[in-house]
């Protein structure tokens, strides 16, 4: 889990920073032993791994420390959300702060977590909305406006392109051939966005990077013959004149 670990044993010439890294590498293997543990003795060692994180003196070694053992308390524990909030606040430097509360955002799936992430609070939140799509029920609501809750429940001011760009490319990802008629699913007549143009828009930068795949992994047919099912798509000449113009440009150089 932890990469860093056997550069950090290799080092060490007495300093204080050495005996710091030293602990940290000791605590993180504690952190990684608490995967294998009871739930009770699971949280006991990763309170007790967040509490000698506290004494180390560097405040890199103490932020980076203390920043493992709550993610891992988010994870894999049911420690009170706000009590970890509370501990991220104890970190020692304002980036290790927002950081920790971005983690437990993200491994709670809580939006009020993300709002204390500082400069993270809009990635945080992105994340949590595109892992919520797949967990939309169509049949209870149209489309878009099941989309628009959705956002506003992120705290995403209704004229934000992102929720919506996000959305288009897991909405048109879905099938295949790609298909941007689908867009007209999103939009809503008094919305705030042009939620249609958005979307074709991200199914152009969808079909780029589907392109760019095919470029990557040799799988475009540079000597003719049917596209790949992926970069099929349902009659619609910007798309067929994106791909026109990159078979020239880079596909099959």
């Amino acid at each position: 889990m932890w990469p860093l670990l056997p550069l950090l044993l290799a080092c060490g010439s007495g300093s204080t920073d050495d005996d710091d890294a030293r602990q940290y590498v000791a605590v993180l293997a504690q952190i990684d032993a608490s995967e294998e543990q009871a739930r009770e003795e699971r949280e006991n060692a990763l309170l007790t791994a967040l509490a000698q994180c506290a004494s180390l003196e560097s405040a890199q070694w103490h932020g980076d420390c203390g920043l493992a053992a709550i993610q891992s308390l988010a994870a894999q524990t049911e420690h009170a959300t706000d009590d970890l909030l509370d501990r991220c606040e104890a970190l020692p430097t304002p980036l290790n702060r927002s950081e920790c509360a971005f983690q437990v955002g993200e491994q709670r799936d809580d939006a009020a977590a993300c709002e204390a992430s500082g400069p993270f609070a809009d990635d945080c939140r992105m994340h949590l909305f595109s892992r919520r799509l797949a967990k939309i029920d169509a049949d209870k609501q149209t489309l878009g406006d099941a989309l628009e809750t959705l956002a506003a429940q992120l705290s995403f001011d209704a004229s934000d392109p992102r929720p919506w760009i996000a959305a288009s490319r897991w909405w048109l990802g879905q099938s295949e051939p790609l298909d941007r008629n689908r867009c007209t699913a999103l939009q809503k007549h008094d919305a705030a966005t042009d939620r249609e143009q958005l979307c074709r828009e991200a199914g152009a930068q969808l079909y780029n990077d589907r392109l760019n795949h095919a470029r990557d992994t040799r799988t475009y047919p540079c000597g003719g013959g049917d596209l790949p099912a992926m970069l099929q798509t349902a009659p619609d000449s910007q798309l067929e004149q994106i791909r026109i113009d990159r078979e020239k440009a880079d596909l099959c150089r």
